[in-house]
């Protein structure tokens, strides 16, 4: 399994999947403000999963 993230508008990043399926990844704001982070998951036989949104803030 696979996992796919961007960061609003930057390009996707695609990370493998532990056996437990979880994908650890870092990431540090430019500056603070309000983010976006949309990602997916990708099964082993190709099928992509629905993709989550998510905002925060960083202050």
């Amino acid at each position: 399994m696979s996992c796919t993230y961007s960061f609003d508008t930057e390009p996707e990043v695609t990370v493998a999947a532990g056996a437990d399926g979880t994908a650890d990844i870092d990431w540090t704001p430019p500056s603070d403000g309000s983010y976006g982070l949309q990602v997916y998951a990708t099964t082993r036989s190709g099928i992509q999963l629905a993709t989550y949104d998510y905002s925060f803030t960083v202050d």
